[in-house]
């Protein structure tokens, strides 16, 4: 297997040998250099570079595979966060400075800068990362003793929940206007509110409708 070196993000380059294992999720073994081809950490890591996919460029996984752990590398800030998480995702259309991170089988989000959690590991799952300055997130609810529903939340990048109506259920990241599509629980049906928690059009469609200018 030869040895490999990605384009320049921000003057820092992934080099490494490709893993037998997972070679088709773009990982190598080794270590980011920076400009002056210096290594950028003090040690070789199982290294997934997400230049491949639009917009993630940004961020370079790091991974220990004997721990099961995740961290990053932000080419952006130079910042190295070690693996200590059970899971890493970030977006390709997160324009904020968070990553989503899972801790104890729980999502949350950290300062992609820093590592810093800033909105606390308490959420089931990201059901759409951060767009136009929200995310969506899931919340599992027992409702009965061998089941669970599952609730999406809309937050703000402080993790301030967005209040609907009782019964409605937002179901989209907003649009660069501030609307998001919401789900009538009860009935099934599809709607318009907006990032204040007020419906602007009433959940009467069966298709979701089509947002304008959604990204």
């Amino acid at each position: 297997m030869g040895f490999v070196i990605s384009p320049s993000i921000h003057g820092y380059k992934v080099a490494g040998t490709p893993d037998q294992y997972y070679t088709r999720n773009n990982r190598v073994w080794g270590n980011i250099l920076d400009a002056e081809n210096k290594p950028a950490l003090e040690q070789e890591w199982l290294l997934e570079y997400l230049g491949n996919i639009e917009g993630c460029e940004d961020i370079i996984l790091v991974i220990d595979p004997e721990d099961e752990l995740y961290g990053f590398f932000d080419t952006q800030s130079s910042f190295f966060c070690k693996p200590r998480f059970e899971d890493v995702s970030f977006s390709t259309r997160n324009e904020e400075r968070l990553v989503a991170v899972s801790l104890d089988d729980y999502w949350g989000f950290c300062d992609r800068s820093t590592g810093e959690i800033v909105i606390p590991c308490q959420y089931d799952g990201v059901f759409d990362d951060f767009t136009n300055g929200y995310a969506l997130v899931i919340m599992e609810t027992d409702w009965e003793e061998d089941a669970n529903e599952e609730t999406l939340l809309l937050i703000d990048a402080s993790g301030c929940e967005v209040r609907f109506p009782k019964g409605v259920t937002p179901f989209s990241v907003p649009n660069q206007a501030g609307y998001c599509i919401v789900m009538d629980d009860s009935s099934g049906l599809y709607g318009i509110g907006d990032v204040n928690g007020t419906i602007i059009m009433q959940p009467c469609e069966k298709k979701m409708p089509e947002l304008k200018n959604m990204y």
